[in-house]
């Protein structure tokens, strides 16, 4: 679609064109781009947290959602920063 305004002589023509190769494939590609996907590929690492999640997250009488933290066992670790980390927190001070 090409809006716009042609201009002739002294007059102000409103124009506007539109061009479609065809409208029924245009509308098929349309919703078939809005569409979502239809299945969801999880790692195993979010296969595991949607197992843990509903177990663990209870609402307590205020309604405020109360939740267990959970820390990945496997997960490295930091090695030997702690020295320059503090050094950098010292110099904040």
């Amino acid at each position: 679609m090409l809006p716009g305004v042609i201009k002739a002589d002294t007059d102000l023509i409103p124009q506007c064109t539109f061009h479609a190769q065809n409208l029924s494939t245009s509308l098929t590609r349309f919703w078939e781009l809005e569409e979502l996907p239809q299945r969801t590929l999880l790692s195993p690492e979010e296969e595991k947290c949607g197992e843990i999640f509903p177990q663990t997250t209870t609402r307590d009488e205020f309604g405020r959602f109360t939740v267990t933290l959970h820390f990945n066992s496997t997960s490295k670790r930091f090695g030997g920063s702690f020295q320059q980390a503090n050094r950098r927190f010292l110099s904040l001070e």
